[in-house]
């Protein structure tokens, strides 16, 4: 599944990948949604299960910056979570 192809749960065994999968939340985007937003509370890591979504940086002056586009597999988040730093970027469904 999802978990096996994410490079960060690569190293748990299939049973810490089972346990970890019986927690997981499913919640879907359509395109043009914001997953999350730029300088929010991190309280989740996301994992990309089909679809794309952009990872844009945005300006305090206006606009954005696209710095990355994920799809199937991916996941972000994880700093923020482990950290409790503020997010970095918004990320908004593309598909």
């Amino acid at each position: 599944g999802v978990l096996q192809r994410a490079e960060l749960f690569r190293m748990l065994t299939d049973t810490e990948r089972e346990t970890l999968a019986a927690r997981l939340e499913y919640a879907p985007y359509a395109a043009g949604d914001a997953i999350t937003r730029q300088g929010a509370v991190a309280h989740w890591l996301y994992l990309v299960v089909h679809g794309e979504a952009e990872v844009r940086v945005e300006h305090a002056e206006g606009g954005h910056t696209r710095v990355n586009v994920l799809r199937d597999g991916d996941y972000f988040g994880e700093m923020a979570l482990m950290t409790g730093a503020p997010r970095r970027a918004t990320v908004v469904a593309l598909s």
